[in-house]
C-alpha cells in the first residue's frame, strides 16, 4: 500500500483515502474512487486529447500514511491510529507492577512507523503488529488522534 493515504478534506471535514499529491500552496489527494473524465482542446489548431482526474484539497496536519497493516476487522491502520489490543499486552513486569495497558498510538518517524514504549523509547510499529497477529493476538482500530483526543491518556503509558 505504498503512497496511500489518508485526511480531512478541507471542504467538508470528512476522511478522504488515496493517493497524496504536496503542492507548493498547500495539498491535496488523488480520492481512491477519484472521477476520471476524458477530456480534448484544440489548442493553436492542435487537438490536444487526455483525461483529467478529480483531486480534493487536505488539511496537511491530518495526513496519515497506510502502516500496510490490517487489524482484526480488516481495517488498515494509518499513522495515527489508536490501536486496542483484543487481549491485553502485559508491561514488563516487575514485582511491584503487573498492569497492562492495551490502548497504543501508531505514529510516523523518520524511520517508518513506531509506538511509543513508556514514553522512553519506540518499537516499529508494523512489526510489532505483525508479530501481534503471528502469535495470534488481534487488535483492532479504536480511533485517531483527530477525531479521539479522549484516548490520548490511555495510549500515554503505551506498552514495554
Amino acid at each position: 500500500m505504498d503512497n496511500f493515504y489518508r485526511a480531512k478534506r478541507t471542504d467538508n471535514g470528512s476522511w478522504v483515502y488515496g493517493i497524496y499529491l504536496p503542492l507548493l500552496d498547500g495539498a491535496c489527494m488523488i480520492p481512491d474512487d477519484a472521477a476520471i473524465c476524458e477530456m480534448s482542446k484544440k489548442v493553436d489548431g492542435v487537438d490536444i486529447k487526455g483525461h483529467l482526474i478529480e483531486t480534493v484539497g487536505i488539511e496537511r496536519n491530518t495526513l496519515g500514511l497506510c502502516t500496510g497493516v490490517e487489524d482484526s476487522e480488516g481495517m488498515p491502520v494509518f499513522a495515527g491510529d489508536y490501536v486496542r489490543f483484543n487481549v491485553p499486552v502485559a508491561k514488563k513486569q516487575t514485582a511491584d507492577n503487573a498492569c497492562a495497558h492495551d490502548v497504543v498510538l501508531i505514529e510516523e518517524t523518520h524511520e517508518g512507523f513506531s509506538v511509543a514504549a513508556d514514553g522512553i523509547f519506540t518499537i516499529n510499529a508494523v512489526q510489532f503488529l505483525d508479530n501481534l497477529r503471528a502469535n495470534g493476538n488481534g487488535f483492532t482500530v479504536i480511533g485517531n488522534i483527530y477525531d479521539n483526543p479522549e484516548f490520548a491518556e490511555a495510549a500515554r503509558h503505551n506498552i514495554a
